[in-house]
C-alpha cells in the first residue's frame, strides 16, 4: 500500500513540475569545452534530462554524445577533437601533479585553461559552431563556464542574444565570485588546491586568504588578458572585456555543491546548487536505452558473500602513470582479503590476478555502487565520484592526487565517512589497514548513511531543478529567481507555533502557514494574538491559545496611531520600532497564555518550534527550557528586516537594500548610499546596546532565571529562517542555505482538502463586482491603518472624488460615515482581500503599501495606488513606482484632484497593468509554491536537527567575516619585515661606514 502511495505521490509531483516548465520544446545549445571526460559525463546527465522534457538539444563537447533510440530523436552533436591530444601528451599526467604546491597548482590550472582554449578554437567543430551561432537562433545557451572564457565571444555574436545558463561541474571554484558577485568566503571554504577540510585558526585562515588573493590576481592579470586575445582571435573582432561579459550576460549559474558536504555560503537568487545531478536515480522514458554493467560483473558482485570493494580513480587519473610497482603492491594487499574487489584498471598487467579480484576497463560507477553487496569504494576523491558515493551511502577510501581531491578527502575524513590513503606512502600495510578499517568499523557506514540522507533530502531532485532553471531563463530572460525546494513528510509532527507580534497582519499571514501544516496532517498548537479560527476537518489537529486582550489594549491606546507615525523621521522610526517591541514584550509576558505556555513547554515535548522572530526576542528563553530541546524555525513576515544579519550571518547589504523606514526603492549614488549605511549602523547600535539588553531582562524575568545572552541564542539556536521576500520585488542578496525566501505564502491559491471549510466574500460583494462593467477599484489599508485616525475630512474628499468615476469601488472602511454614499461605492468592514483581487472585474487596488497587501496584488497582477504611512510602506511604494506598477499617493497632499489623477492614470494607462502582469509572472514562477517550501523546511529541520544548512559564517565575528584579523596579521608581519629590513640596512650602513673609516684611518696612518 505504501509503495502505491509513493508511486502516486511521485506521479503527482511530476505533473506539478511539468505545469511550470516551458510550454513548448526549447532549442538549446549546450557547450562542454572542458577537456575532461568527467565534465562530459556530468553534462550527459543534464542533456538526457533536457531530452526527456522534449527539448531540442545541440551539443558541442569534448566527447561523443552517445545517446540512442527514442531519447536521441531531438539530439544533434559535434565534437571538439582534443581529448586524444591531451591524453597522449607527455605533460598530461595528473598523478604527477600530486607533488605540485598549492601556489603552483593555482597557476597551473589557469595555464591548462589557456592551452586548452588555444587548442579548442582551432578545431573544426569550433569554427563550424562560430558560423552556426550567427545564423541559427537558439532559445538558450547552456555552457560549462568553469575555465573556458575564450568561448564567451559566441554569446556576443549569437543571433537573437539568447539568455545564458552557466554551469560548473567542478563545484565551488575560487573564482565563483566573478560569476555571482560577493566575496569568496575564504574564512569558511578551503582553497581548492589545499589539503584542508575547513580553514581553522588564524594561521590557516591567513594562508587560505592569501591563496584566494593569489588566485584572483592570476585570473585577472594573467589568465583573462591572455584568454581575451584568444577569444578575439576566435570570433575575428574586438569584444567587450571578458570580466564584463561574464558579469552582465550570465542569467543563471548552476553550481555542483551542497551544504551537506561543502560549507554553506550565502548565494544570490540566480545561483542554484545541484550537486548529485550525476548521482540521482532517473526513471527512463518509454523507448529509452538504459546502460548498465555487464552480466559477468553482476555475477561477480552477486557472489560476493563477504561484501565487495569498488576501485575507481575516475576519468583523469590513470593507473599507468602511477606505475606497476604500486599496482603490484595493491594486488598483494588485496589478495589477502576475503572480500571481492571490482577494479577499474586502464592497463594490462604482467601479474597474476587473484581470484577475489576482477579488473575491467570501464564501469558505470553509479550503477555499480547501487549493488547490494558493495560495501566500500576506493577512489581519488574527485567531486563527482564523491557525490555518487555519498548519494548511495557508500563509505570511501580516498587516495587524492590534485586540485580539489585533497580537500574533498579531508572533508570526508572530518565527517567520519572516509579514510585518507596517501599515494606517497602506499604499501600493503597501509592498504590493508584502510580496507579493514572501512569494512569493520561500522561508524563509517553509519556516518555515511546519515550524510547521504542529508545530501539527498531535497524538495526536488537536482536534475529537475537544473532543467527548471534553464526553462525559467527562457521564460524570464531578465528575471530573478528563488531557491525551489519540496518534500513530503513521512509522519505527523507535533508543532508549537508562536505568533507574538501585536499586528493582525502577522496573524493573518501566519494562518496561511498553519493551514498548510494542518493539510499535511501535522498536529499544531498555536499561541497567537488572535483566535486561530479554523473550522471543519482541517481544524481537527489544531489547538490554540491567545495572548489575551493584547491587541485590544494596543488598538484602544492613544499612542497606537499608525497614521500619525507617517510624520516620524527615519531615525526616530528606527528607535520607535524597537520601543514598540519592548512594550509588546512587557505586555505579552504578563498574559495568562504566556504563563501557561512556559509551564507547558517544560513538560510537553514538541518536534519543532516555529516562531515569528521579527521583534519579540523575549520569548527566546522558551527555547532554553523546552523539553527535548526541539529545533527552531524562525520566520519573519516583515520581510528583509534590517537586523536579518543577526539571524543568518553576513552583512546587511546596505548598498543595495533600502533601510526599512527610508522612502527609497534602492540607494542610488554616494549620498543615498551613505545615508542608507548610516541608517543600518544606527539600527544595529540601537538593537545591540538598547533593545537587546532591555529584552534580556524581560526574558529572564519571564523565565525566572538567567539565560544565555539573546544574541547568542539567536545565533546558535535557529536552524532555518523563513523570510518574506523575493528578488522579483526586493533586491536580491546572497543568502545562506538555511535562509529561504517564501514571499507570496499569503497570496498563493490553495486547493482545499476534502471537507475543509472555505471562507470567501459574501454574495452581495460578488454581485456588486460582477456588475462592474467598467472595472472595479478595491480600497484597503490593511489591518493596522484605521480610517478613523485619518479623519472625516479626508474621507469626504475621497468620496467626492470617487463619485465622479464610472468604475465601481469596494472600500474597506472601519467607521460609519455621516455622508451620502454614491451608487458606485460599496463600503464593508472587512474583505477577503486575496479572494477579492481574484475577481475578473477588479482592475486596481488602493492600499497602504504594506508588504503583505503588496504581495497579494503582485501575485494577482493588479496594479496599485499606494498611500504609505510608516515602516516599510514608503520604501515599498517607491519600489512599486520604480517598477512602473504603482502610483504614489501622498496622504499629506490628498485632494480630489490627486485622487482622480491617480485612479484615472492607473485605469487608463495600460503600461501599469502590463508591467504588473510581467512582475507577477516573475514573482509567481517558482519550482514549487512558497507555502510548500515553508512546510518542507519545517519538516527538514525535524529530520536533520543539527543545522546542516547553516553557514559557518553565522558563527564568525564581523572581524573574522571581513578578514580584518587576517589583514591585521599580514600588516603586522609586513611592519616587522620592514623593521628588520631597515635595521639590517642601518647595520650595513654603519658597518660599511665603520670599514671605510678604519680603512681611511689606516691609509692616513701609513701616509
Amino acid at each position: 500500500m505504501s509503495s502505491c502511495f509513493t508511486l502516486l505521490f511521485h506521479l503527482v509531483c511530476c505533473i506539478l513540475i511539468s505545469l511550470v516548465t516551458a510550454s513548448k520544446p526549447l532549442s538549446i545549445l549546450l557547450l562542454e569545452p572542458t577537456p575532461s571526460f568527467s565534465h562530459h559525463v556530468w553534462a550527459m546527465n543534464l542533456i538526457k534530462g533536457l531530452l526527456r522534457k522534449g527539448h531540442h538539444v545541440h551539443v558541442v563537447s569534448v566527447g561523443e554524445t552517445k545517446i540512442k533510440d527514442k531519447l536521441a530523436q531531438n539530439l544533434t552533436y559535434a565534437v571538439f577533437d582534443v581529448m586524444k591530444i591531451y591524453e597522449e601528451s607527455e605533460d598530461y599526467n595528473p598523478s604527477e601533479w600530486e607533488q605540485y604546491s598549492a601556489f603552483y597548482m593555482g597557476y597551473f590550472i589557469y595555464q591548462l585553461g589557456i592551452d586548452a582554449c588555444d587548442t579548442i578554437i582551432e578545431t573544426k567543430a569550433a569554427k563550424e559552431l562560430l558560423e552556426m551561432i550567427k545564423t541559427v537562433e537558439f532559445d538558450v545557451i547552456v555552457q560549462d563556464i568553469t575555465l573556458f572564457q575564450c568561448l564567451y565571444g559566441l554569446w556576443e555574436d549569437a543571433k537573437g542574444k539568447p539568455p545564458i545558463v552557466g554551469y560548473i561541474p567542478f563545484g565551488p571554484v575560487p573564482w565563483l565570485k566573478d560569476f555571482i558577485g560577493g566575496p569568496s568566503y575564504p574564512t569558511v571554504r578551503p582553497y581548492m588546491h589545499v589539503a584542508i577540510a575547513k580553514p581553522v585558526g588564524l594561521w590557516q585562515r591567513t594562508w587560505n586568504t592569501l591563496y584566494y588573493i593569489m588566485d584572483d590576481l592570476i585570473r585577472h592579470y594573467y589568465f583573462l588578458p591572455t584568454v581575451q586575445r584568444l577569444a578575439e582571435k576566435y570570433v575575428g573582432h574586438t569584444i567587450r572585456p571578458l570580466h564584463e561579459i561574464e558579469k552582465d550576460s550570465i542569467n543563471i549559474v548552476l553550481l555542483n555543491s551542497h551544504p551537506a558536504f561543502e560549507s554553506g555560503i550565502p548565494l544570490p537568487p540566480n545561483t542554484f546548487e545541484i550537486a548529485g545531478l550525476n548521482a540521482q536515480t532517473i526513471k527512463p522514458i518509454d523507448g529509452e536505452i538504459v546502460v548498465t554493467y555487464s552480466e559477468d560483473v553482476r555475477v561477480f558482485l552477486d557472489e560476493a558473500e563477504n561484501g565487495a570493494i569498488v576501485i575507481s580513480l575516475g576519468t583523469n587519473v590513470k593507473w599507468k602513470s602511477i606505475g606497476l610497482d604500486k599496482i603490484e603492491t595493491v594486488l598483494l594487499a588485496l589478495s589477502k582479503l576475503k572480500q571481492r574487489i571490482l577494479w577499474k584498471l586502464d592497463i594490462e598487467m604482467p601479474f597474476e590476478i587473484p581470484d577475489n579480484i576482477m579488473t575491467v576497463k570501464w564501469i558505470p560507477q553509479k550503477e555499480v555502487l547501487s549493488h547490494k553487496n558493495v560495501r566500500a569504494v576506493w577512489t581519488h576523491g574527485g567531486l563527482l565520484s564523491t557525490q555518487e558515493a555519498i548519494w548511495k551511502g557508500i563509505p570511501m577510501i580516498v587516495m587524492p592526487f590534485f586540485m580539489d581531491q585533497k580537500s574533498n578527502a579531508q572533508i570526508l575524513v572530518t565527517k567520519g565517512v572516509g579514510i585518507y590513503l596517501d599515494i606517497k606512502t602506499l604499501s600493503a600495510q597501509t592498504i590493508l589497514h584502510a580496507v579493514e578499517e572501512i569494512l569493520y568499523n561500522e561508524s563509517y557506514t553509519r556516518n555515511m548513511k546519515q550524510l547521504s540522507s542529508k545530501f539527498r533530502d531535497r524538495s526536488i531532485s537536482p536534475l529537475d531543478l537544473a532543467v527548471w532553471s534553464i526553462e525559467y531563463a527562457v521564460r524570464h530572460p531578465n528575471g530573478t529567481l528563488v531557491t525551489p525546494l519540496k518534500f513530503q513528510s513521512k509522519k505527523a509532527l507535533s508543532i508549537l507555533l508562536l505568533e507574538p507580534i501585536p499586528s493582525t497582519s502577522h496573524h493573518v499571514w501566519t494562518e496561511n502557514l498553519i493551514k498548510g501544516l494542518l493539510r499535511k496532517g501535522h498536529h499544531v498548537h498555536v499561541i497567537s494574538i488572535h483566535e486561530t479560527k479554523i473550522e471543519g476537518k482541517l481544524g481537527q489537529n489544531l489547538t490554540y491559545a491567545v495572548f489575551d486582550d493584547v491587541m485590544k489594549t494596543y488598538e484602544e491606546s492613544e499612542d497606537y496611531n499608525p497614521s500619525e507615525w507617517e510624520q516620524y523621521s527615519v531615525f526616530y522610526m528606527g528607535y520607535f520600532t524597537y520601543q514598540w517591541g519592548i512594550n509588546a514584550c512587557e505586555a505579552m509576558t504578563k498574559t495568562k497564555a504566556a504563563k501557561e505556555l512556559l509551564e507547558m513547554i517544560k513538560s510537553v515535548e514538541f518536534d519543532v518550534i516555529v516562531q515569528d522572530i521579527t521583534l519579540t526576542q523575549c520569548f527566546y528563553g522558551l527555547w532554553e527550557v523546552a523539553k527535548g530541546k526541539p529545533p527552531i524555525v524562525g520566520y519573519v513576515p516583515f520581510g528583509p528586516a534590517p537586523w536579518l544579519k543577526d539571524f543568518i550571518g553576513g552583512p546587511s547589504y546596505p548598498t543595495v537594500r533600502p533601510y526599512t523606514h527610508a522612502a527609497i526603492a534602492k540607494p542610488v549614488g554616494l549620498w543615498q548610499t551613505t545615508w542608507n549605511v548610516f541608517y543600518y549602523i544606527m539600527d544595529d547600535l540601537i538593537r545591540q546596546y538598547y533593545f537587546l539588553p532591555i529584552i534580556q531582562r524581560l526574558a529572564e524575568k519571564y523565565i525566572g532565571h538567567t539565560i544565555r545572552p539573546l544574541h547568542e541564542i539567536e545565533k546558535y539556536s535557529i536552524n532555518i529562517v523563513l523570510i518574506n521576500s523575493h528578488p522579483a520585488f526586493d533586491t536580491g542578496i546572497p543568502l545562506p542555505p538555511n535562509t529561504l525566501e517564501i514571499a507570496g505564502l499569503n497570496a498563493q491559491p490553495i486547493k482545499p482538502i476534502i471537507d475543509e471549510v472555505v471562507v470567501t466574500y459574501p454574495e452581495d460583494v460578488r454581485v456588486f463586482l460582477d456588475r462592474a462593467k467598467n472595472g472595479a477599484l478595491v480600497i484597503s489599508l490593511g489591518t493596522n491603518i484605521k480610517w478613523k485616525s485619518i479623519g472625516l475630512d479626508k474621507i469626504k474628499t475621497i468620496i467626492l472624488a470617487l463619485s465622479k468615476l464610472k468604475q465601481r469601488i469596494l472600500w474597506k472602511l472601519d467607521i460609519d460615515v455621516p455622508f451620502e454614499i454614491p451608487d458606485n461605492l460599496m463600503i464593508v468592514k472587512w474583505i477577503m482581500q486575496k479572494e477579492i483581487l481574484s475577481h475578473k472585474n477588479v482592475r486596481a487596488v488602493w492600499t497602504h503599501g504594506g508588504l503583505l497587501s503588496t504581495q497579494e496584488a503582485i501575485w494577482k497582477g493588479i496594479p496599485m495606488i499606494v498611500m504609505p504611512f510608516f515602516m516599510d510602506q514608503k520604501s515599498n511604494a517607491q519600489i512599486l513606482v520604480t517598477k512602473g506598477v504603482g502610483i504614489y499617493l501622498d496622504i499629506k497632499t490628498l485632494s480630489t484632484h490627486t485622487v482622480l489623477h491617480a485612479v484615472e492614470e492607473i485605469f487608463y494607462n495600460e503600461s501599469y497593468t502590463k508591467n504588473m502582469k510581467q512582475l507577477s509572472s516573475e514573482f509567481r514562477d517558482r519550482q514549487i509554491p512558497p507555502l510548500d517550501l515553508a512546510i518542507w523546511s519545517i519538516e527538514y529541520t525535524v529530520r536533520h536537527p543539527n543545522g546542516t544548512l547553516v553557514t559557518p559564517l553565522k558563527f564568525q565575528s564581523w572581524i573574522q567575516q571581513n578578514l580584518i584579523d587576517v589583514y591585521a596579521f599580514l600588516f603586522f608581519n609586513i611592519i616587522i619585515l620592514l623593521i628588520i629590513f631597515f635595521a639590517i640596512k642601518i647595520l650595513i650602513y654603519f658597518y660599511c661606514n665603520h670599514i671605510y673609516t678604519v680603512s681611511k684611518f689606516h691609509k692616513s696612518k701609513q701616509a
